[in-house]
């Protein structure tokens, strides 16, 4: 299992592409709450840390998941997080990314706390802080 973690700013073009598939998968529409993906609005086009945390899991050539987090800054957290796996063979794979992640949002870049909202099925979720 090989994967990096790196700006989504780098694959903005496929991960759109990935993200509009994804948001027009009659699966998903329960995941895509506001029934609509604006490239623009949610995927940064240059480097910024400060307000978004905007990564993808690369492993090989394809893009296996997206994290996506927005900073309540001066209070270190993030207030609101989303987390797309596009390949579910490679789930595994996304689940060591996103725990290296966390490692690096509350060792590297100070977090005092991680707010999601984890959907399990259509209609409902679990809400976890």
């Amino acid at each position: 299992m090989s994967y990096s973690i790196e700006p989504a700013y780098i694959v903005s073009a496929e991960l759109t592409r990935q993200l509009v598939k994804a948001g027009t998968d009659p699966v998903n529409q329960w995941f895509f709450s506001d029934g609509a993906f604006t490239p623009e609005a949610m995927i940064e086009t240059t480097p910024n840390t400060w307000l978004h945390e905007n990564f993808v899991v690369i492993s090989g050539q394809e893009i296996v998941a997206y994290f996506e987090g927005i900073w309540n800054r001066p209070l270190d957290i993030i207030s609101s997080f989303r987390l797309i796996v596009f390949n579910k063979t490679k789930s595994y794979t996304a689940s060591c990314a996103f725990f290296q992640y966390l490692d690096y949002i509350f060792s590297a870049r100070g977090c005092n706390a991680f707010n999601c909202i984890v959907a399990e099925k259509k209609l409902s979720c679990i809400q976890g802080v």
